[in-house]
């Protein structure tokens, strides 16, 4: 702790429910995207709430106004901050004097933009040593007119930058991020984060792989809840020490991030061996309260958390890393994608099984238990010569292309919506037929169900 600590800056900038139904504000430092999850009463006690900025004196939040904030649902934004939109690493990403750089997913050319900010659910990685925390959106043109770019961004050897939102965050120098917990009186934080695990890579992944193993623009995803994954991923809980943790090379930031949940620790005086993988750290501030509540309307969150739910799901893709085994998997019921990280479930492809799966905060599904095998397989189907897996479906509900149609388009048992990427039918009596389909990338990296052979 030095006597630039409290010049640092920190941003209240979403809002996340945990599976147990507690609440939890994301702060975030603007200047280099360094975050940390921290009980929201915690907050909320000393006067801030979400979309506020703050810093520490005297071992005390003083919140500060700094920028101006809209909140939409859980998510705080920041209007109107002027950028510039350049080439990084093959990424269009937005930079400015306020903000680290923030991921552009529109196809904008370069240029001068006022655009809004927010945080990422999850950081995303666009080289070996550039992590990317923040997002834009709405950028509009200022000043000088906006650079003429004809070249695509390549990524993994096709396709052009994808359409997304980029955001940014301030650049403050030699800020103290570290010791910014053990600062905040009796600080709750959430105890089960977790350390960035890359999921799959892009050398994991080859032309026309069945499911994604990547992020869309070639990009990996981190994942911050701990029930994000289930077996084998380093967990840093109060008073340890991040032991086997994946270092990414020469990323000074990734460590310090790892270093956080240890310092709220020491500052807690809990002893090495005390610390409890559940634990939430009591937090009495100005003695019990008496409280009076009654229900009233209530605001949905749009990232939205589900209880454990009992489904069944199908294996179409695994990668091996860090003595961990990742399935990729495709949800019957629910028709989405989901994943499954254990070190003793080898699950094969095409392997039909019932387990527990959840919808985090960052709107993905994981399966946190493998409960059985289905005995018969729901959908028939194989590996192609490229190992790619494929089934057999009966069409229903088929749509003619149309006016915002790119694709004919039509649903299927178990699968939902499946896409004529190749113009297969001819449409007149396409309801009913029976077609082969696999998982196929399109131009925007949006990963589909496609037909490839009429039956």
């Amino acid at each position: 702790m030095t006597s630039n600590d409290s010049k640092v800056i920190y941003f209240i900038a979403r809002r996340w429910v945990n599976i147990e139904g507690v609440k939890f504000f994301t702060i975030v430092i603007p200047e280099n995207g360094e975050r940390t999850d921290v009980v929201e009463q915690v907050l909320t006690d000393n006067g801030l709430v979400l979309g506020d900025f703050f810093r520490l004196k005297d071992q005390q939040m003083k919140k500060m106004g700094f920028l101006t904030s809209t909140v939409c649902g859980d998510v705080a934004f920041i209007a109107n901050i002027s950028s510039k939109l350049v080439y990084l690493s093959n990424n269009k990403v937005f930079q400015n004097k306020l903000f680290t750089d923030s991921i552009c997913r529109d196809n904008l050319p370069l240029g001068n933009y006022n655009i809004s900010i927010s945080l990422l659910p999850s950081p995303i990685r666009i080289s070996p040593d550039i992590v990317i925390y923040f997002e834009g959106t709405n950028a509009k043109p200022f000043g000088s007119q906006v650079q003429s770019d004809n070249r695509e961004v390549k990524m993994n050897g096709s396709g052009v930058v994808p359409r997304c939102s980029p955001i940014e965050f301030p650049h403050f120098q030699n800020s103290q991020a570290l010791v910014m917990p053990s600062k905040i009186p009796s600080l709750a934080v959430n105890p089960n984060l977790l350390l960035p695990v890359e999921l799959g890579g892009a050398q994991q992944v080859a032309t026309g792989d069945v499911f994604r193993v990547e992020s869309p623009f070639n990009l990996t995803t981190f994942q911050r809840d701990t029930r994000e994954v289930t077996e084998g991923v380093p967990v840093v809980t109060p008073g340890y020490r991040p032991i086997d943790i994946p270092r990414f090379q020469d990323n000074q930031r990734m460590e310090n991030i790892a270093r956080i949940p240890h310092v709220i620790g020491e500052y807690t005086g809990m002893p090495a061996n005390a610390a409890k993988p559940n634990l939430v750290i009591p937090v009495e501030l100005g003695g019990p309260k008496q409280v009076v509540t009654g229900d009233g309307f209530r605001v949905e969150s749009p990232f939205k958390v589900t209880k454990n739910e009992t489904l069944r799901a199908v294996v179409l893709k695994y990668v091996e890393k860090f003595g961990n085994r990742t399935h990729y998997l495709w949800i019957l019921e629910k028709h989405v994608e989901a994943v499954f990280i254990s070190n003793n479930h080898n699950l094969s492809k095409g392997h039909f099984f019932k387990g527990v799966f959840s919808l985090k905060s960052n709107q993905k599904w994981s399966c946190s238990s493998y409960i059985e095998g289905l005995p018969t397989p729901l959908l028939a189907g194989g590996l192609d010569s490229l190992d790619r897996v494929w089934f057999t479906v009966k069409l229903q509900k088929y749509q003619e292309i149309g006016m915002n149609m790119r694709f004919a388009r039509a649903q299927a048992k178990f699968i939902g919506e499946i896409l004529d990427t190749e113009s297969k039918l001819s449409g007149l009596d396409a309801n009913g037929k029976e077609v082969n389909i696999r998982r196929k990338k399109l131009d925007d990296n949006e990963y589909v169900w496609s037909i490839f052979e009429v039956l």
